[in-house]
């Protein structure tokens, strides 16, 4: 395996036939109280689709995952109300004491 982490765009060295465009979902809570999330960490959940946490230096919880393999945009951009919907509710179960209302919400691949 080879990955080439060059940003946005791809490079002309790679064959179309040779990579798969994988998107994921993301969101931001609103700032939590400091004993919800006391400590900087990176918590990765390892299921299939994995799940990835991690705090903001205002106090956010930045919730990520359910990939899927995409190449239309406009289908992909469709499923962020639902795929927002999914991470706050795993973020819920995880740490059901946390705000898990995304503040903002976004995708990409």
């Amino acid at each position: 395996h080879l990955v080439l982490a060059t940003g946005y765009e791809l490079l002309d060295i790679v064959p179309r036939t040779g990579h798969r465009i994988i998107s994921t979902w993301a969101i931001a809570t609103r700032p939590q109280p400091e004993n919800l999330w006391p400590l900087a960490a990176l918590i990765w959940e390892a299921s299939d689709p994995y799940l990835y946490l991690r705090a903001t230096s205002d106090g956010r919880v930045i919730c990520g995952g359910e990939d899927e393999e995409f190449t239309d945009e406009e289908r992909r951009d469709a499923l962020t109300e639902q795929k927002t919907d999914r991470l706050e509710e795993k973020l819920g179960k995880i740490f059901p004491r946390l705000d898990t209302a995304a503040e903002f919400a976004w995708t990409g691949s």
